[in-house]
């Protein structure tokens, strides 16, 4: 055999490597990739945190958007809370009974998320919006009646609400004034 060939066979089998593997390349791509989905299932609180925060922001929004219409209008709105939400009524002050807004897009009914709770206190009071009452032994006015109501003065009637998850609560609370005041509480 050629010497010189076997030479070259034996240097072509010592090279030097200057780069990665298919190997390495793969098993550095599959730990970035659980890397971020760790990262990605870790993050899902805080993303209900912002969900619940404009939650919060967009009822103070629509509550001063009452508030300004009744206003506006000269006559007494309402706002009802529901077990999965809230709604906003009209006063007729002629038959003198409350009614569901209707025709309004802005102040159409609204469904909470329901991954959040939600609860309501009135004078101290926790609102129940379980509660199933005999509709023989109410009036018609009290079986729509609005736990908050706006009135054409610009006062509303003072509640505190609160929307809370596993590990944060937020309140909304509102006072006779017509201020609406937002508080975030972490429960970390």
């Amino acid at each position: 055999m050629n010497f010189k060939i076997v030479q070259k066979i034996l240097k072509f089998k010592n090279y030097n490597q200057n780069g990665f593997t298919l190997i390495e390349l793969l098993v550095s791509i599959a730990l970035v990739g659980i890397i971020t989905s760790i990262v990605l299932i870790l993050y899902k609180p805080s993303i209900n945190s912002e969900n619940m925060k404009n939650e919060s922001v967009k009822l103070v929004s629509l509550i001063e958007l009452a508030r300004e219409e009744a206003i506006m209008q000269g006559r007494e709105m309402g706002m009802k809370f529901t077990e999965d939400g809230y709604q906003f009524l009209d006063f007729d002050p002629i038959r003198q009974l409350w009614s569901v807004r209707k025709n309004d897009h802005l102040l159409r009914k609204r469904v909470i998320p329901t991954h959040f709770n939600h609860k309501l206190f009135l004078e101290n009071k926790d609102i129940s919006f379980t509660e199933k009452e005999s509709n023989e032994r109410k009036s018609e006015i009290q079986l729509s009646a609005p736990h908050i109501i706006f009135f054409s003065s610009g006062e509303l009637s003072p509640f505190e609400y609160f929307i809370f998850s596993d590990d944060q609560t937020i309140s909304v609370i509102g006072s006779f004034n017509g201020a609406i005041e937002i508080n975030n509480n972490d429960i970390n």
